[in-house]
């Protein structure tokens, strides 16, 4: 059965900023334990979600497309980069952390990744998906 990416990735797209709160919420409680476990989740929606892209929609852009490949690729890139330097960031964390102040850092910290994965993915809903419609 051929998938239906019109469908598909949108949903991936819900996934991964539903993946990305639950990193933010475990941040904001303490709960390192629980970040981990959603930036994994993040990485591996991330991961599937650009093999598509990169293999599928990407090649099929057009020229005049809103904005060009490099722009997703790079994209891609850098929140492949942020989500490998929060798994060191987290690893270097304890299971809990009681005090707000660390908290508070390291959820200031989460907005940066949190703002470049909103923007890409609404650059993807208002161009890439958009423009290599089937």
């Amino acid at each position: 059965m051929a998938r239906n990416l019109d469908d598909d990735l949108p949903a991936q797209h819900v996934a991964m900023l539903a993946a990305m709160q639950r990193m933010r919420l475990g941040l904001l409680a303490g709960d390192v334990t629980e970040a981990r476990a959603a930036r994994d989740v993040l990485q591996g929606l991330h991961a599937a979600h650009i093999a598509i892209e990169e293999t599928e929609l990407i090649p099929q852009l057009p020229a005049a497309a809103r904005w060009p490949a490099k722009v997703y690729l790079a994209e891609h890139a850098k929140l492949a980069a942020m989500l490998g330097e929060w798994r060191d960031t987290l690893a270097r964390q304890p299971a809990r952390l009681d005090q707000p102040e660390q908290r508070l850092a390291l959820l200031d910290a989460s907005l940066l990744m949190q703002h470049l994965l909103e923007h890409h993915l609404e650059r993807e809903e208002k161009g890439l998906l958009i423009e290599t419609r089937r």
